[in-house]
């Protein structure tokens, strides 16, 4: 979820989908065990952006569960943390790079842009 804000205020809120995995169906008295289930992550930036107080960046996992008995699907939402940690030499220090470093795919769908005004 991405939260664009202006003036303290959240002008715009975007959610959109990253990656999912699916499992199939748990008989009754049956369980299945997630160990080891791998997600992919895109590249993407962190969530906490030191400094920036117009983009809030936070990231989910959801968990949807459809039984059979129930007419409604059950959702579980855990928040989850995405961060960079800095490349070190093999001696603990600091690498040292010129410039900066960007995955080629930013969450940066802003199709309002288009319309050149606020609502």
């Amino acid at each position: 979820t991405i939260q664009y804000i202006s003036k303290s205020k959240v002008i715009q809120t975007e959610t959109r989908e990253l990656s999912s995995v699916s499992r199939g169906k748990v008989k009754p008295s049956d369980t299945d065990d997630w160990k080891y289930e791998e997600l992919y992550v895109p590249p993407l930036p962190p969530t906490n952006l030191r400094g920036c107080h117009l983009i809030r960046i936070q990231y989910d996992v959801f968990f949807i569960i459809e039984p059979n008995n129930l007419e409604k699907e059950i959702k579980l939402q855990l928040p989850i943390m995405m961060a960079t940690y800095p490349y070190r030499n093999s001696d603990g220090t600091l690498k040292k790079k010129k410039g900066a470093q960007y995955p080629n795919s930013l969450p940066v769908f802003r199709p309002w842009l288009d319309n050149k005004s606020f609502e």
